[in-house]
């Protein structure tokens, strides 16, 4: 019974992720958290139904006599990094978006693939699953040393490449981990893994708000080290058994896992709604022209309400606007793509120009052909929270072109003469 329940763990895990990130993308990444329409409403209900049915329906089958309590606790806390990871990269279709360019409905489906090949690795051949994710965390590794010791630039190419590859590593790694766990009921049992599940999400928190804090506040160390920190967890909690979990009940885990395939439907009716915006000139009207700061899409109240900041260009009616402070999957706001969310509601066309990192910068929204742009940083290097200017020109309509700059000053009160550098 025991080697029964760790696979379907393991891999109820990994089928939970994909179903997140399936949802997550048929919402335009904007979090149901945050959504008040009845219809989310509805769903979320469901879903919390759904999750105390298979609560009691698994309960009812865990052993309650295990042959070694509690054995391989220490194996749960894989539950840290595959998370910390899947957050930032494998589970964050903005930071797909974002470093490939592509439609919202292309890179939920190619996301939601490589969960899908994620999961499908439980089937295959012993040799061969070892081989693949031994092979792969190996590049991975590489990858995530190079990036976090050495400084590697990234580029939009590969990243979404790393970002697509990295799910199915960590699912594999996740079986291997999973394997050295033996579930049970007695008290024994429940105080290793109660003390090890607490650990491992202690460790996320701290990993998240290291990363996150590591752009107000100076570490001795640098953000795009966490995630190799994360990995080699990761790595330590899977590698000490390297053998394929053996069930007497395959055909009915695969039975299961087979039916994560319908979340490629989402894509499908996300790609039936999606329209490219479309660009129209002026035609010898006035050009309204705004600039908004965004807030990572926060209000005054603490909500999260990009409607709201929709609303407000609506109703201003202009044909161009700049934005600051707008991040593209950042976990502090749901993971939401500002930018690719905002363009679609107003049917406007997009620049995007990050700064502090590949995610959070300036960009322009516009309802005129974009002809060029440009960002150009601004001092100091050293800044926690580096700053820049986007140049974009537009075409008017008119025979002539509008060039608008768009910037965030550094903004501590008491810095004023780096405020006098950017100006």
């Amino acid at each position: 019974r025991e080697a029964q329940l760790t696979p379907g763990l393991a891999l109820g895990m990994l089928g939970g992720l994909a179903l997140d990130l399936g949802l997550h993308g048929l919402y335009g990444t904007y979090d149901m958290h945050w959504q008040t329409d009845w219809l989310t409403a509805v769903f979320v209900t469901l879903f919390v139904f759904i999750q105390l049915l298979l609560l009691f329906f698994n309960l009812r089958a865990y052993p309650h006599d295990p042959v070694d309590p509690g054995a391989g606790s220490f194996a749960w806390l894989a539950v840290t990094p595959l998370l910390f990871l899947y957050l930032l990269t494998s589970g964050n279709l903005a930071t797909l978006q974002t470093s490939s360019s592509w439609s919202p409905p292309l890179a939920l489906f190619l996301l939601l693939l490589a969960h899908l090949l994620g999961l499908s690795l439980f089937f295959w051949p012993s040799g061969v699953l070892r081989g693949v994710v031994l092979a792969g965390a190996a590049l991975l590794l590489v990858w995530l040393a190079g990036v976090g010791l050495l400084g590697w630039g990234v580029t939009g190419w590969v990243t979404a490449v790393i970002t697509l590859c990295t799910q199915p590593i960590l699912a594999g790694l996740w079986l291997l981990a999973l394997q050295r766990l033996r579930p049970g009921t007695n008290q024994r049992t429940l105080r290793r893994l109660s003390a090890a599940n607490g650990t491992a999400l202690v460790l996320l928190a701290i990993f998240l708000f290291a990363y996150y804090a590591s752009y107000d506040l100076r570490f001795p160390f640098s953000r795009d080290i966490l995630p190799l920190v994360a990995f080699l967890l990761l790595l330590t909690t899977a590698l000490p058994r390297l053998r394929r979990p053996a069930t007497q009940e395959t055909a009915v885990w695969r039975l299961w896992a087979s039916a994560f395939v319908v979340l490629l439907i989402f894509p499908l009716v996300l790609w039936q709604s999606y329209q490219t915006p479309t660009a129209t000139a002026v035609n010898g009207r006035a050009l309204r022209v705004m600039t908004y700061n965004l807030h990572n899409g926060f209000d005054p109240e603490g909500d999260l309400d990009l409607e709201t900041l929709a609303r407000t260009i609506e109703l201003a009616q202009v044909d161009v606007v700049g934005l600051q402070e707008v991040s593209r999957g950042w976990l502090i706001n749901g993971s939401v793509d500002m930018l690719t969310w905002l363009a679609r509601r107003l049917d406007m066309n997009y620049v995007f120009a990050p700064t502090a990192g590949p995610l959070w910068g300036n960009a322009l929204l516009t309802r005129l052909p974009i002809l060029d742009s440009e960002t150009v940083p601004l001092p100091p290097d050293d800044l926690l929270l580096a700053r820049g200017v986007l140049a974009v020109t537009v075409d008017t309509g008119e025979e002539t072109t509008l060039t608008v700059l768009t910037t965030h000053y550094h903004h501590l009160l008491a810095d004023s003469d780096i405020r006098v550098q950017q100006s």
